[in-house]
């Protein structure tokens, strides 16, 4: 068993290794986060693996994987595990002794389920806003570069007809002088 130490503000995600790098691009920024701005994923340096080796028993967590600035997992099973965490270039990764050892035990135990969510409520909302007000950015964008495009082929298209006003027509019309500024 896992238990996660982190903000709330970050979602845990258990997956494959093999799925992981096209989940990342798929999911980064709208279901994974942080990082919570596409800017900041394309950003990220790449991520390196650490081997992490683990001890465990049945009733309580006898090591920690901490993961620098972000949190750590204690985890309790029976003997030694072998754990590969694969962060950002720069995240230092480490074993340590456990912190609270018999939080199973005092919390117990949660079964996983695959469609249990990692985020509260107050985050799954906030999470989906940003993500609704990132997709209306860009359909708003995407609509004013084309209504821009559509003007400047309207007004810089050749008219058939000419123009619609005859300069002479309204000058005879109207008495128009030229008026010397001098």
């Amino acid at each position: 068993y896992a238990t996660v130490h982190m903000s709330h503000r970050v979602t845990v995600h258990i997956i494959k290794t093999v799925k992981a790098k096209d989940f990342m691009e798929r999911k980064a920024c709208t279901f994974l986060y942080p990082p919570h701005h596409p800017e900041d994923f394309d950003a990220m340096p790449p991520l390196v693996r650490h081997r992490v080796e683990v001890f465990g028993s049945h009733n309580r967590s006898w090591d920690d994987i901490v993961i620098s600035g972000l949190g750590w997992v204690s985890l309790t099973g029976v003997g030694t595990k072998v754990f590969d965490v694969w962060v950002p270039k720069g995240v230092k990764v480490f074993r340590r002794p456990a912190i609270m050892p018999y939080e199973v035990m005092s919390k117990g135990v949660k079964p996983f389920h695959f469609r249990a969510r990692a985020r509260s409520q107050k985050v799954h909302k906030k999470k989906r806003k940003m993500v609704d007000e990132m997709r209306d950015k860009e359909k708003r964008n995407i609509l004013r570069a084309e209504l821009a495009q559509a003007e400047e082929d309207r007004l810089n298209a050749p008219s058939e007809e000419g123009p619609l006003v005859n300069e002479a027509e309204v000058a005879e019309e109207f008495d128009v002088f030229e008026v010397d500024d001098e």
